[in-house]
């Protein structure tokens, strides 16, 4: 086996000198050229991983394990030192942030499926003959089954998969 690799290897080095001597002289141009050739292959690589790379960093908050202080050491803590104070109002502004992107994709995904629902209102009341055929008993139980509806396609669409991942 040793045989068969030696000259292989010999013939490596004897192509691969040129290269290595024009290499050492512009190396710059080469590593630039290697950047232009390379790029296509970064970018689909990069855009292929990204829901991957998301959908873990999604997984890591939710399984964030948080640190262990006694609640009492925590109370004296906060009322003597400073960097604590600090610490706590930094956790506190993560949380609103946090709770504004909340509400802000609750908005954003209840809307959507208030868009849907008078068609799949629709689509279910085709076996009776369609909306028009329908009584409301109470007086806000059209405003209800619409909304029951729109909440129905918001689970659907936004909360099964995270409850099946």
């Amino acid at each position: 086996m040793q045989v068969i690799t030696y000259p292989l290897f010999f013939i490596f080095n004897i192509i691969a000198i040129p290269f290595r001597a024009i290499y050492r002289r512009f190396p710059r141009l080469f590593d630039k050229l290697q950047q232009v050739l390379t790029f296509p292959l970064q970018l689909l690589y990069n855009i292929a991983a990204f829901p991957f790379r998301k959908i873990n960093q999604f997984h890591e908050f939710l399984n964030d394990e948080p640190d262990e202080n006694q609640l009492t050491e925590l109370l004296v803590d906060l009322t003597t030192k400073q960097e604590t104070r600090q610490m706590m109002w930094d956790q506190v502004e993560a949380l609103r942030v946090h709770l504004l992107r909340a509400v802000l994709a609750l908005m954003v995904t209840v809307s959507v499926s208030f868009y849907f629902a008078q068609n799949v209102i629709d689509y279910l009341a085709r076996p009776v003959g369609g909306v028009g055929k329908l009584t409301a008993i109470e007086v806000t139980e059209s405003v209800s089954v619409f909304m029951k509806v729109a909440l129905f396609i918001l689970r659907q669409c936004a909360g099964d998969p995270l409850y099946y991942f």
